[in-house]
């Protein structure tokens, strides 16, 4: 997991492992594995906005690769290490079997996390600015939500939302 030493996670762990409480972060994406090793004694309630159903399971991956990156169960033996590994996840999926989804599920998404406890929202999708996304992180941020999301894949140098509001920490590879 060279990642991991690339941001001194090591060295932030030697200091502090986190609350005595679990911070809960908002997987907003394509869902979870909800059985997957690393991640199933993670996992609270969540949501499907694509399917409109309690059982927010990925069939894609992509929010399960997320939750991993943030709270996979660390020194168990298997997979890896999230970076939070003493945080909850609450899977909500707003992004279908394409990877596709509106800017009205994403909106409902983060009005679920924020409503259910969510105290951080993890968002791994950008593009163009809308109303309902400005209202997403807006509704969220108001109430004290910390959201993430990336600032794009395509190195084009064009403004990607939701990371380019300025209420939003903007993440990209390295």
């Amino acid at each position: 997991q060279w990642g991991l030493n690339k941001i001194l996670a090591p060295q932030a762990w030697d200091l502090e492992f986190g609350q005595t409480s679990p911070v809960v972060v908002a997987v907003v994406d394509s869902g979870v594995d909800l059985d997957h090793p690393d991640l199933r004694n993670k996992l609270m309630a969540g949501y499907d906005f694509v399917d409109n159903d309690p059982v927010p399971e990925d069939n894609v991956g992509h929010g399960t690769h997320m939750a991993g990156i943030i709270a996979a169960q660390a020194q168990n033996g298997i997979g890896i290490a999230g970076t939070s590994w003493l945080s909850i996840i609450m899977p909500v999926r707003v992004r279908d079997r394409l990877g596709g989804g509106t800017h009205r599920q994403m909106y409902e998404g983060f009005v679920y996390a924020v409503n259910h406890g969510a105290r951080i929202i993890n968002y791994s999708a950008s593009g163009a600015h809308s109303n309902l996304k400005r209202a997403a992180v807006d509704y969220a941020t108001s109430r004290g939500v910390l959201v993430v999301a990336p600032s794009g894949n395509d190195n084009l140098g064009i403004p990607q939302y939701p990371a380019a509001y300025d209420s939003v920490i903007a993440v990209g590879s390295t």
